[in-house]
């Protein structure tokens, strides 16, 4: 079976809870999981880029929406490298921006995962 990152980080996102402008979960990082290769071999770290997947993988879900596009990163900071086998609590926390037609339009987020 040949499975994509973004299905792989789907299946590690557990107990995903919501309400108006939080989403909380927890990211459960299976040793198995096709990010850690080649980073870093007999040390695995999880690849900075899916911190951002697992963002835009939640709020897929969340919003019911198939395209979902970071326009941009303000600020990222890693004070502790998560490794294979880690638990991370996600918590994001929502600024919603809606049109003049009541549409959804624009998402605020700001993200931490903590282990």
């Amino acid at each position: 079976m040949n499975i994509n990152i973004i299905d792989e980080l789907e299946l590690l996102i557990r107990d995903v809870k919501s309400n108006a402008d939080c989403i909380s979960c927890v990211l459960n990082l299976n040793p198995n999981f096709s990010g850690f290769i080649g980073h870093f071999d007999n040390n695995p770290i999880f690849p900075a880029i899916c911190y951002n997947l697992v963002t835009k993988t939640i709020l897929k879900r969340i919003f019911k929406q198939n395209k979902i596009t970071i326009q941009e990163v303000k600020e990222a900071k890693f004070f502790k490298p998560a490794k294979a086998n880690d638990t991370l609590e996600v918590n994001i926390s929502i600024d919603k921006r809606i049109d003049i037609n009541n549409n959804l339009s624009q998402i605020n987020v700001e993200t931490l995962f903590t282990n």
